[in-house]
């Protein structure tokens, strides 16, 4: 008797239609990227999985990891040039003057003091419940314990910061802080 041939199983990891892949998803891919989106979230909006985006990146389409890398950077320097101008700098500069009619070039260190602007973009992206528009004009909201307003802990981090900047440990007790007399 011959042997009869069972039907082949279903593979069921690969199930439905694989994901198209379209040219213009490296264009797509670099500007998520550069408003912060995660691999997950930019995945989410191509409409495929983690995973699927992952392999696509990795094994099948390289410049979409290319392409990552380098929003990924432009975002860094964004956001470190931001912190800059959020702290104040200073830049070697080069001023050019008129001396009896002689163009006379002077190397300058500019000082550009803190930008208000720049800090609170700042501060609203770390801490949208305290720094957010949402309750301009409003009762601040409590804290978790219920105690406090929202931000009061993020005053004390701020002073902290700010007594270590200026070489004060911001855990010392107020008498062993040097008084200015």
């Amino acid at each position: 008797m011959a042997s009869k041939k069972s039907p082949a199983k279903p593979n069921r990891n690969n199930r439905g239609r694989p994901p198209v892949y379209r040219p213009d998803y490296p264009k797509r891919v670099r500007h998520l990227a550069l408003i912060g989106l995660c691999d997950a979230e930019i995945a989410t909006a191509l409409g495929v999985t983690r995973q699927v985006f992952h392999r696509w990146k990795t094994n099948e389409h390289p410049e979409l990891s290319d392409v990552l890398t380098d929003a990924r950077q432009a975002s860094g320097a964004v956001a470190a040039a931001l912190y800059r101008r959020a702290i104040g700098f200073t830049k070697k500069t080069e001023k050019l003057f008129m001396w009896n009619g002689e163009v006379i070039r002077a190397e300058t260190i500019t000082y550009f003091p803190p930008d208000v602007t720049a800090c609170l973009q700042i501060l609203k992206r770390a801490y949208p419940e305290v720094w957010g528009d949402a309750g301009r004009g409003s009762v601040p909201p409590k804290s978790p314990t219920g105690n406090a307003p929202a931000g009061a802990g993020l005053t004390l981090v701020i002073d902290a910061a700010t007594l270590a900047m200026c070489g004060v440990n911001p855990a010392a007790t107020p008498e062993s802080v040097p008084s200015g007399e």
